[in-house]
């Protein structure tokens, strides 16, 4: 790998040089996940696709109320200003962007420039698997993961719009939700149903699935 071959002259290493290849790896993940996603996405005719952490909890409804009116057909994407854990929303539009022709430029790492190049590429392939490609051997094997899907958005061209209410954090008031896996506190569960937070929030991530089990409870509650 590029980590092995140029670990002292790979630019990004002076951070990410004491990551493990576990951590490495599991950033090229999503990528690869989503395009298995866009296949399946592709043959179904879907409007929207959400990419979310496993460790994340969705408010489906407050979602599906957040994109009603909005013309899928139209390149869009959401996600949170500083990460990627929250999600990344994409209309059926924004996902032809990533599947569109890539422009044919491959990067290369110049060991004696010390410099990325750019060349021409003569295999023609889509957006998405030239980012796929960059995440597991070229500039961006050093990446966080919510960084190669807004380099690769980038790429496609597709803005990513920020919402504040898809969390990269949970606030402390869902965190401290569930005591047990079966219960939550109401007192605590009753100021959560009436926060503003609750009111507005599309996804949170970094949780616990008894928390996400707690946070069911709570929206079954209201029903």
């Amino acid at each position: 790998t590029r980590f092995d071959e140029h670990k002292e002259r790979s630019p990004g290493l002076p951070y990410y040089g004491w990551k493990s290849v576990d951590w490495k790896c599991a950033q090229q993940r999503p990528l690869q996940a989503l395009k298995m996603a866009l296949t399946d996405f592709k043959e179904r005719r879907h409007e929207w696709l959400l990419l979310i952490d496993d460790d994340a909890y969705v408010h489906g409804e407050h979602v599906l109320r957040m994109i009603r009116g909005l013309n899928a057909s139209k390149s869009i994407m959401f996600g949170n200003r500083i990460g990627g854990g929250a999600g990344f929303l994409m209309s059926s539009g924004a996902v032809q962007a990533f599947l569109q022709p890539s422009g044919n430029k491959v990067y290369f790492w110049d060991v004696d420039g010390m410099k990325w190049q750019e060349k021409e590429d003569d295999e023609a392939t889509v957006v998405l698997d030239k980012c796929i490609e960059a995440s597991v051997g070229g500039r961006y094997c050093f990446f966080h993961s919510d960084w190669l899907i807004k380099r690769c958005a980038d790429a496609a061209g597709v803005k990513v719009e920020p919402l504040s209410n898809m969390y990269q954090n949970c606030p402390r008031g869902i965190q401290g939700l569930a005591n047990s896996t079966d219960a939550f506190d109401n007192d605590t569960a009753e100021a959560v149903l009436s926060s503003s937070m609750w009111r507005n929030l599309l996804t949170c991530h970094r949780i616990s699935p008894r928390t996400i089990r707690g946070l069911h409870k709570i929206k079954v509650s209201q029903k």
